[in-house]
């Protein structure tokens, strides 16, 4: 004994390891799964994209945000009216 735990017989482990295999109907679950996903966040990031650069626009005056305050998204596009580092 190891760690508190009986060892594992070798018949049990490799039963274990096993897995059974993908149907054609799991397969095009996992296909129509990963469409609806990918829609989904571009349908996030559309609505992200005009709050942006409506930030970007405001920061490009060269009003800061409030640093101690300010969300990820505004320190974001904060960070995008930045000139370069060289």
């Amino acid at each position: 004994m190891r760690c508190g735990h009986p060892p594992l017989s070798r018949r049990r482990s490799r039963r274990s390891t096993r897995r059974a295999p993908d149907t054609l109907e799991l397969q095009r679950a996992d296909d129509s799964d990963a469409e609806a996903v990918n829609a989904h966040d571009r349908a996030r990031a559309d609505a992200f994209t005009p709050k942006i650069l409506e930030m970007t626009s405001r920061f490009a005056e060269g009003k800061p945000p409030d640093f101690a305050n300010a969300s990820f998204a505004e320190l974001f596009a904060w960070s995008l009216t930045q000139p370069a580092a060289e």
